[in-house]
């Protein structure tokens, strides 16, 4: 008697619990993967984004209040604002 057939029987499929359970093993997998990509952008991303937002504006509140003070010129105002505006 050929025993052949009886062991890809009892092997059965690779995963045990056949495509149901793959696939559910997938999704799990790509909620597992949003939920890093999340957290990094929470408190990672965002907070660095934001503080060079920040100071991008402080510089700029800086460079208005020296120019109400008399302390530069308009010239010199508008060739620093420039400067800020292009990230120099």
């Amino acid at each position: 008697m050929d025993t052949a057939p009886l062991v890809v029987l009892q092997m059965g499929d690779w995963m045990g619990g056949g495509w149901i359970l793959g696939l559910l093993g997938m999704v799990v997998f790509a909620l597992l993967v949003a939920a890093v990509a999340l957290v990094f952008a929470r408190f990672v991303a965002v907070p660095l984004a934001e503080g060079m937002d920040a100071g991008d504006d402080d510089a700029m509140e800086d460079l208005r209040r020296r120019f109400a003070r008399g302390e530069i010129d308009e010239e010199e105002f508008e060739r620093r604002a420039e400067s800020l505006r292009r990230g120099q």
